[in-house]
């Protein structure tokens, strides 16, 4: 029987996508350049690590894409909020989820200040009963470790636990440890995976 439920954020309960961003401020030229330099990069992902810091970040993205200086300092002074969007339905459905008693925790790969404010913005320290962030841990999925954390840190019983993540490689990482998964695709499903899998 499942009792707990392990949400990934990025495209599961909050919408992430850079492009509307890049479409609306970054000259047309350089939109491809600005997409790999920045969120396909290494430092993208020491930022998710925890092992940089957004001045830091702005510095090595400037010296790589000078012309673009102010958009990349816009992106990191918002936070990157302009890049996540909030999917209200799904974060309003974990309330039904907490009234039938599950325990709900949060395994995501994030920036810290981008976590910080969204948190805020959705309140997910009176909807989660924990979780687990990247920049917290200094783990990435699918890296095993980061699964072993979350288990450790509050006392989880991996076949009585339910993994949702929107990238098939995370959910499969966490099967290792015969925790159940969820591969969303969109997450329009969510609600209706959810009903179906936990027959509410």
């Amino acid at each position: 029987m499942i009792k707990n439920i392990i949400f990934d954020l990025g495209n599961v309960l909050i919408k992430y996508d850079p492009h509307p961003f890049i479409n609306t401020y970054v000259k047309k030229d350089n939109q491809n350049k600005f997409f790999n330099i920045v969120f396909k990069s290494k430092e993208w992902e020491d930022l998710d690590r925890g092992v940089l810091d957004y001045e830091k970040a702005i510095e090595i993205f400037t010296n790589k894409l000078p012309e673009e200086k102010e958009h990349i300092s816009r992106l990191f002074v918002n936070n990157i909020q302009d890049v996540l969007f909030v999917d209200k339905t799904n974060i309003k459905y974990l309330t039904t989820l907490k009234n039938k008693d599950y325990k709900l925790y949060i395994l995501s790969n994030f920036h810290k200040n981008a976590f910080i404010q969204i948190s805020k913005i959705c309140d997910f320290d009176n909807i989660f009963d924990g979780g687990v962030i990247s920049y917290g841990c200094h783990f990435l999925k699918p890296e095993s470790n980061i699964y072993k954390v979350i288990i450790d840190k509050y006392k989880l019983i991996p076949n009585e636990t339910l993994f949702i993540d929107d990238s098939f490689e995370n959910v499969k990482a966490a099967s290792k440890f015969n925790i159940h998964g969820i591969h969303l695709k969109s997450m329009k499903d969510l609600i209706k995976i959810l009903n179906n899998t936990l027959n509410i």
